[in-house]
């Protein structure tokens, strides 16, 4: 275990060495760097202090100063009448621009009131279709009650049917049941008719024996 922990220890020095040259490589570099670009930095500004120096009593480049401002108002004048140019071109864009906007306008207003007029039509037709659903609603509740109206009736008819049927065939018994009691009527009759005229007969017979013999 010692040495492991020694031999671990080796290798963290070992790490951190490498780690610590490495940043300071770096930091040297970027220094380093920066010290080149101050030292180009300085050199151009020597050259250029050299050069003025050299320059600022020399005719030509008085007279170059003297005409760059000519040439700096040559240039305001060919940049104004760009900008002029430029100006009228946008204003040729601009009046073309209106043109069409104004023709759009002109479309847009006929097209508004085309959809004002499709809008009313829709809105009629939306309101003739409502009264016709409405309507069709309407009947089509009417057909249901009208339907179980029909039905109930219907019932009731079968109801009326049977009852009559009953009825008919109560009749017909109350018909046979009358007509056995009129022929029993009648054969009553008869009976008691035929033992009265018996009794009758027998007693005018009786009768006329009666007073043959006195």
């Amino acid at each position: 275990m010692a040495h492991l922990e020694e031999e671990r220890d080796l290798k963290l020095t070992e790490i951190i060495t490498i780690f610590q040259a490495y940043c300071r490589g770096n930091i040297a570099r970027k220094h380093y760097n920066k010290r080149v670009q101050q030292l180009s930095a300085i050199r151009v500004i020597q050259r250029n202090c050299l050069s003025y120096l050299k320059l600022r009593n020399w005719q030509w480049w008085r007279l170059f100063t003297k005409v760059k401002p000519l040439l700096n108002v040559t240039r305001t004048d060919e940049a104004l009448r760009e900008a002029l140019d430029l100006k009228k071109a946008n204003e040729e864009k601009l009046d073309k621009t209106e043109a069409a906007y104004n023709e759009l306008d002109k479309k847009f207003q006929q097209i508004s009131e085309e959809k004002d007029i499709l809008q009313e039509q829709y809105d009629r037709e939306r309101d003739a279709f409502q009264e016709a659903d409405d309507m069709r609603q309407r009947l089509q509740a009417r057909k249901q009650e009208l339907e179980e109206l029909l039905n109930d009736q219907m019932e009731r008819f079968d109801e009326e049917e049977e009852k009559v049927i009953n009825l008919t065939e109560e009749k017909k018994k109350l018909l046979k049941d009358i007509q056995d009691l009129e022929d029993r009527y009648v054969t009553t009759c008869r009976k008691k008719l035929f033992k009265a005229l018996g009794k009758s007969l027998t007693g005018q017979v009786c009768f006329q024996l009666t007073h043959r013999h006195y």
